[in-house]
């Protein structure tokens, strides 16, 4: 705990009362999150708002602890900040709970309606993803089309890998497909949670918007690769980490679009309805070179499609 409160003692100044503060926290460290986050500042950037100059950009980052969102919240509202900005599904219910009188704009996210926020206030904007199940079953299928059983590691305490979850398993029993699901609470049991699923007969292993996940993707892809058991994602480019495929919402273009409405509130304006929008750019990665250690022929049009291929 001391060194908690020695760490926003450090940090959590007042902002300077002539530029218009942004205060701005990140669930944890990540390289898609941080790329949106900075398509995010570099929109701002583009729209004449620079840091430093015109606007004063606070930024924190959770470390993956859901309790430290709270405390980085209330330094910001101790440090007068004009707008609060969040990168994480975590970060936007914690800061849609507490901060009524400021504000949000959110991005690498769900939508409040989607994780079961009712907002009363109209502080909130942002930009979520659409999560296309059941384009991303249908990709599964097309790849494995003998698939029967898939694992989901994922943590509950998350409200966006809940949510995400619940709608992989019912696009998985329209498609009849069976979910087995293993719980973590952290990142040090996705070894455990991986090599666990690893018994049940599992054709894939899939990783749905979850960042706990996400933080131990080098152990998921030791027992993927052990196993032969490709993984599967939503965010496309934790692919680059040896995963099989992933297909989801850009991130450079989800904090570019989230910049946009940050920037339409400072400049003094109300961003067009509605205020809460879905992210409108696809992106799919394929890794070849792990279909290659798979021994997997991965589908032609899947690969005129791809963005992005891993040779």
């Amino acid at each position: 705990m001391a060194v908690m409160i020695s760490f926003f003692s450090a940090c959590g100044h007042p902002a300077r009362s002539d530029l218009y503060s942004l205060g701005i926290v990140q669930i944890t460290e990540n390289p898609l999150l941080d790329e949106a986050r900075i398509a995010l500042v570099s929109t701002l950037q583009d729209s004449g708002l620079v840091d430093g100059q015109n606007i004063k950009i606070i930024y924190r980052n959770a470390q993956g602890e859901i309790p430290n969102i709270s405390l980085i919240l209330q330094s910001f509202r101790t440090a007068h900040v004009d707008m609060i900005v969040t990168v994480g599904t975590p970060c936007l219910v914690a800061a849609a709970q507490t901060i009524h009188d400021i504000p949000i704009v959110f991005t690498v996210a769900f939508s409040p309606e989607q994780v079961g926020l009712v907002l009363s206030d109209s502080n909130v904007s942002g930009v979520y993803d659409p999560l296309d199940m059941e384009y991303f079953v249908g990709m599964i299928k097309s790849v494995l089309p003998n698939c029967r059983r898939l694992g989901l590691p994922f943590n509950p305490a998350e409200a966006n890998s809940r949510y995400a979850a619940d709608r992989l398993i019912s696009e998985c029993q329209k498609s009849g497909l069976k979910i087995e699901t293993v719980a973590v609470a952290s990142s040090n049991d996705v070894l455990l949670a991986a090599q666990a699923l690893s018994q049940r007969h599992i054709d894939a292993f899939i990783v749905a918007a979850d960042n706990t996940i996400a933080l131990a993707m080098d152990a998921l892809v030791k027992v993927s690769s052990a196993h032969k058991i490709p993984i599967f994602l939503t965010e496309p480019g934790e692919v680059r980490k040896g995963a099989l495929a992933g297909v989801g919402v850009s991130y450079n273009n989800w904090g570019r679009e989230s910049g946009a409405l940050a920037a339409t509130i400072i400049n003094g304006h109300s961003p067009r309805k509605p205020r809460i929008r879905p992210a409108t750019c696809k992106s799919i990665i394929i890794n070849q070179k792990t279909a290659w250690q798979f021994n997997l022929a991965l589908p032609p049009e899947l690969l005129r499609q791809a963005e992005e291929i891993i040779q």
